[in-house]
């Protein structure tokens, strides 16, 4: 099956009248070994490109080239072995477009000299190799175990990139942190050392970017120990490192009377800003923390002035608390207590009409261990993925609406690997992409308790829910992963070109073999999902 070209009706059930249509485009199966994941998906041009881990124990990678009309393929090299950039034991750090390139990267711990490398390799968007792998960068460590993995991000106009090594020591405030930036061209363009402002604390990196103009913006969380108190707090702030170590902005993400519960930045070098979101939980003075989110907030940092231009917060009203608790009959004391802490931010869109989207998932991921009679134990990994959360917030940095949309995934020792959700976005149109259990189409589903739980993604059915200006939402069938012998991997969505209504989205396609079936083989692909 080189090419399957499936069109799909969006009126299917009554939910989704005026929904959207969707194209998919599927490529042919390619035999991989079992443990194979897909560490990248992404496309320029006319190409996309996946970079995989092609056997369990990470000694195998390839790039993979295809294109992105007919989805064959049109090169493979390999990343890892004998003639290959990369030698055995190097670990995968990060893939990225610069200039026109693919840019992929690997590091290792040198034990003679006992420093961590970071070695890129540049290809053309036809996979193509350039040149050798280059060093970019080797720092001092004491033993592979205890160093930190570099951190690595393109600037939006995809001419730059940054490199961070963070301090190996756990009191990283008091270490140099190290900030470079390359060019397309793998020459350094910017180096600082900086020193964090948070003496004697434990800081974490959370998110990390690299400016248009060369500046470096960073996400931390602090841990503050208060010994006299006998407790622990944290909190969040943003920091705008100029290029070559010069000044530092910081901006404290906080909020009177609440507790920041999560937080998420971008970039958008469009509007000249760094959008700052997340959630919040309501203090009082009269009882212990809530332990549930109650609100949400929002905030811009002007790059040019580096001022806070706007701030906004909003509690979440009764019917969404209600409706993200199931739509139960809360007290006063409940409704206080807000909803589950287990949503998370995952992304914030702008689109055409000047609206921020910030889009939050529950997720929830826990060991289960068992003992038997006889001392036999048994650890099972879980993997819960949940509703998907929507904000939408106007230009002027009004809170405008709020959007849940009912979503219950649970597998256990998978990864997760085709849990959670992708997006699609082009205009004004913005679409969730996610496999959903077959029950879930044919029924009223007001929130979570109405659901099918999804646990067996071999009969799941890949829907695209499409989010209304009017806070309401449209969910169309795309793809019945039974019929087509395949499992779709939502997560690793990428778009092909910004609002290009286009995504392509990695798949898996695994069969028992053998005597009783006790055994599998795992093919892979690629297919392309476009809005009509």
């Amino acid at each position: 099956m080189n090419r399957i070209m499936l069109f799909l009706c969006a009126v299917i059930i009554a939910l989704n009248v005026n929904a959207k249509e969707f194209k998919v485009n599927v490529s042919k199966y390619e035999k991989v070994s079992s443990g194979s994941i897909i560490r990248f998906a992404g496309g320029v041009d006319d190409y996309v490109h996946i970079v995989s881990r092609n056997d369990g124990k990470g000694k195998e990678y390839s790039l993979k080239v295809y294109d992105a009309n007919t989805l064959q393929i049109i090169n493979e090299v390999e990343l890892i072995g004998k003639g290959a950039p990369f030698a055995k034991g190097f670990i995968y750090t990060k893939t990225l477009f610069a200039d026109n390139k693919v840019i992929v990267m690997f590091e290792t711990f040198e034990k003679k000299s006992k420093t961590h490398r970071l070695y890129a390799q540049s290809f053309t968007l036809k996979g193509e190799k350039i040149g050798k792998a280059k060093l970019i960068n080797s720092e001092p460590s004491i033993s592979s175990k205890r160093t930190n993995k570099y951190k690595v991000w393109p600037s939006q106009d995809s001419t730059k990139f940054i490199v961070i090594k963070t301090p190996d020591n756990k009191k990283k405030a008091d270490l140099d942190y190290l900030l470079r930036v390359y060019d397309g061209e793998l020459k350094n363009i910017s180096s600082a050392k900086v020193q964090l402002p948070y003496k004697n604390q434990d800081v974490r990196v959370l998110d990390y970017y690299v400016c248009n103009g060369g500046e470096v913006l960073l996400l931390v969380q602090v841990d503050k120990e208060d010994k006299e108190k006998r407790t622990d707090t944290k909190f969040f702030e943003a920091l705008l490192v100029e290029p070559d170590g010069g000044a530092m902005s910081k901006y404290k993400i906080e909020l009177p009377g609440k507790k920041i519960e999560d937080v998420g930045i971008r970039l958008n070098e469009t509007d000249g800003v760094a959008v700052c979101a997340g959630f919040y939980a309501d203090i009082h003075t009269s009882a212990k923390r809530t332990k549930g989110i109650n609100g949400v907030y929002y905030m811009l940092i002007d790059l040019e002035t580096k001022a806070i231009t706007k701030a906004e917060s909003k509690s979440l009203p009764n019917d969404i608390i209600a409706q993200l608790n199931s739509d139960k009959k809360l007290s006063n004391s409940e409704k206080k207590r807000g909803v589950s802490n287990s949503f998370s931010l995952r992304d914030i869109h702008k689109l055409e009409n000047g609206n921020y989207y910030i889009v939050a998932e529950q997720r929830r991921d826990y060991i289960v261990t068992h003992t038997s009679q006889n001392g036999g134990t048994t650890t099972t990994h879980h993997y819960e993925r949940g509703n998907l959360f929507t904000t939408v917030v106007s230009n002027e940095g009004e809170i405008l609406q709020f959007t849940d949309i009912p979503k219950k995934q649970h597998t256990v020792n998978d990864g997760g690997f085709a849990l959670s959700f992708g997006t699609l976005k082009t205009g004004n149109d913005l679409v969730y992409l996610y496999n959903e259990h077959k029950r879930n189409l044919t029924k009223d589903i007001r929130n979570a308790k109405d659901l099918s739980t999804l646990k067996k993604l071999k009969g799941a059915i890949l829907v695209g829910s499409e989010l209304k200006s009017d806070g309401t939402y449209t969910k169309t069938p795309i793809l019945n992963n039974k019929d087509n012998k395949l499992t779709v991997m939502p997560e690793f969505m990428r778009s092909l070109g910004e609002d290009s209504g286009q995504v392509v989205v990695p798949f898996q396609k695994t069969k028992p073999r053998g005597y009783l079936g006790l055994f599998y083989s795992t093919k892979m692909g690629v297919m392309k999902i476009s809005l009509n």
